[in-house]
C-alpha cells in the first residue's frame, strides 16, 4: 500500500492598480483567489479606493499596461488581465492621457499614462 499527499499551492491572482482620490494617487495591489472578471476587479477596486477618499468612485475608464506594446491601453476584455498586471483607473473628472512610450513601472509607484 501507498500513502501520496498532493500538496496544492495556494496561489492568489494579483493586480496591481491605481487611482486618484481626492487629488491623491493612491496604489494598491490586490489579490483574488482566481481570475477575476473585470466587473470583479472593478467592484474590488472601488470598494478599496472608497474607503481612503471622501466620495464616492466613479469609474470612468481603466488602463492596463500591455506588457508586449509597452504602452498603457484601455482594459476591454479579461484576457488583459494578467497575474500581477497594472491597472490605472480613471475617474470621471480625469481623462487618459495615452502614449506608445510609457515604460512598464514598479509596482509600488505605479502612475498614470502620460503623454
Amino acid at each position: 500500500y501507498s500513502f501520496c499527499t498532493l500538496l496544492v499551492p495556494s496561489q492568489m491572482f494579483i493586480i496591481n492598480t491605481a487611482a486618484e482620490v481626492d487629488g491623491v494617487k493612491h496604489n494598491y495591489e490586490l489579490s483574488f483567489r482566481t481570475h477575476p472578471s473585470i466587473e470583479e476587479f472593478k467592484g474590488e477596486a472601488v470598494d478599496v479606493f472608497e474607503r481612503v477618499g471622501s466620495v464616492p468612485v466613479v469609474v470612468a475608464s481603466m488602463q492596463v499596461f500591455d506588457v508586449k506594446s509597452q504602452r498603457w491601453v484601455d482594459l476591454r476584455y479579461e484576457n488583459q488581465l494578467f497575474n500581477n498586471c497594472q491597472v490605472f483607473i480613471f475617474q470621471d473628472e480625469e481623462e487618459p492621457q495615452r502614449t506608445s512610450t510609457q515604460q512598464p513601472l514598479h509596482q509600488s509607484s505605479i502612475s498614470p499614462p502620460r503623454t
